[in-house]
């Protein structure tokens, strides 16, 4: 039995999960943010597992997929569905994921002095290895 679900003035069935994330995408581009929840709802879990594997961190994944599925939204007018919904999505989730990663990403001091121990600093936004 195939389940009719309605989302704003579209009709898709549950079978088809290709076809329905391209109607919930058409839907939400058209304004229908209950399109784009059911478009999370149906991918946040698969975001979550590969945000985890890159993070290997439960909050940072749970921040990576926060991250995408905002800028999944703030840009979706952006897609041009060459690609799935959930291929968009998991490119969007890993960029998120790594920048996270970026960011915590410690820079090392190394002195040429003979004397002197490396240090390590606060996280770093741009080099890290600085030499003196």
């Amino acid at each position: 039995m195939d389940l009719v679900m309605s989302v704003g003035n579209s009709d898709f069935t549950e079978d088809s999960m290709e076809t329905s994330d391209a109607v919930l995408v058409s839907t939400a581009k058209l304004g229908d943010a209950n399109a784009f929840v059911e478009l999370s709802r149906r991918h946040s879990s698969r975001a979550f597992q590969t945000a985890y594997r890159i993070t290997r961190n439960r909050q940072d994944a749970e921040d990576a997929v926060q991250d995408s599925l905002l800028k999944a939204f703030t840009h979706l007018n952006d897609f041009q569905e060459k690609s799935s919904f959930s291929t968009w999505l998991t490119r969007i989730t890993i960029n998120s994921a790594l920048m996270i990663l970026r960011k915590k990403r410690v820079c090392v001091e190394i002195s040429i002095e003979k004397d002197s121990a490396a240090r390590i600093l606060e996280p770093c936004a741009g080099q890290c290895q600085k030499m003196r």
